[in-house]
């Protein structure tokens, strides 16, 4: 049976995950009741990847904003490349949107409140030695000789999943569920107030606004699909 469960990219280009398609989230793109489900459909995952019984890893190489940090800080352990390339982060404020109230307070159950104020209010993205010193990364790595960033941040990962599987599973499940159950309970309790207090600030003309000036620039003239 399996006992872990590891993130990572297969893209050849250094992301880890673009986050979420903006089209599922502008208004002119979608309605409100895709929405609410859309939204439903990742707390609910979100809120299960806290509790997952499984040890969990996110493999870490290249940009990894909003939707794909927030899977991050889902995770028993965060491990990242070395890489200039990598940066993780909540930058929501930074195209005029809240941060999701449940995001924000993972954030601060792994950086402490100061600090993931300071970063969410301005959109920050934070670069791999500066991740690793305030808590938001567990592990940081080099590429190998002969692997890719992305094979080589597999291969750490699963290093790390390997120490935490060396013990029985039912003591580590258990004191998982303890620490997180709280804060996956609140994800789904929260859910559907912030399904409709999230439609009704994205449909306001600015958030309009904002998301069709970033959805133009990430795809930069081509049919690439625009993520958050």
């Amino acid at each position: 049976a399996a006992r872990a469960l590891l993130f990572a990219s297969a893209l050849p280009a250094p992301i880890f995950t673009a986050g979420n398609d903006l089209a599922e989230l502008h208004p002119d793109h979608t309605d409100a009741a895709r929405f609410r489900a859309f939204w439903r459909a990742q707390t609910r995952f979100l809120a299960a990847l806290l509790r997952c019984p499984l040890a969990t890893a996110a493999a870490v190489h290249g940009w990894c904003p909003a939707g794909g940090c927030v899977l991050a800080l889902c995770c028993d352990v965060v491990v990242a490349t070395e890489s200039e390339r990598t940066a993780i982060g909540l930058n929501e404020v930074a195209i005029g949107l809240p941060v999701p109230a449940g995001w924000a307070e993972m954030m601060a159950w792994r950086v402490g409140h100061s600090r993931a104020e300071r970063l969410l209010r301005t959109g920050n993205m934070t670069g791999a030695q500066s991740a690793l010193a305030m808590g938001l990364v567990d592990v940081l790595c080099g590429t190998e000789p002969g692997l890719s960033p992305n094979e080589s941040v597999v291969k750490a990962a699963r290093a790390e999943l390997e120490k935490v599987l060396r013990f029985p599973d039912a003591g580590r499940v258990l004191t998982k569920l303890s620490m997180r159950a709280a804060m996956a309970d609140r994800l789904d309790e929260g859910c559907d107030a912030e399904a409709e207090s999230s439609w009704v600030q994205l449909s306001l003309p600015e958030s309009k606004k904002n998301l069709t000036a970033v959805m133009e620039k990430l795809r930069g003239g081509s049919s690439a699909k625009s993520k958050l």
